[in-house]
């Protein structure tokens, strides 16, 4: 679905405007993980939950980064986070996953 190269220039255009635009920080995480840039993903999804708590689609892409890069500890945080906070009547099956995967973290 598009170039995303230029969502990724055009996002990042965007929060260099307003550095609180969650889903502008959301939309640099996915040009960035489309394009193989893990790391700057999660950087950038840690900055959409930041500018918006309540941004649950980046709190649970940080956990897959986290998983990806290998970082238990960012994992682990972002899925007792979402565990505890996103609203189950959407993310239900999901959070069931998260609860799965924190228990194969020995949480």
């Amino acid at each position: 679905r598009g170039d995303p190269r230029q969502a990724l220039a055009l996002a990042s255009r965007a929060t260099e405007l307003d550095d609180g635009l969650s889903l502008a920080w959301t939309l640099v995480g996915a040009a960035s993980y489309q394009l193989g840039e893990r790391r700057r993903a999660l950087d950038a999804w840690e900055r959409a939950v930041a500018a918006d708590p309540d941004d649950f689609d980046a709190l649970f892409n940080i956990t897959v980064v986290a998983e990806e890069l290998g970082e238990t500890e960012r994992l682990r945080a972002a899925l007792e986070r979402f565990v505890a906070t996103a609203p189950a009547g959407r993310y239900g099956p999901d959070i069931a996953r998260a609860r799965q995967r924190l228990q194969g973290l020995g949480q």
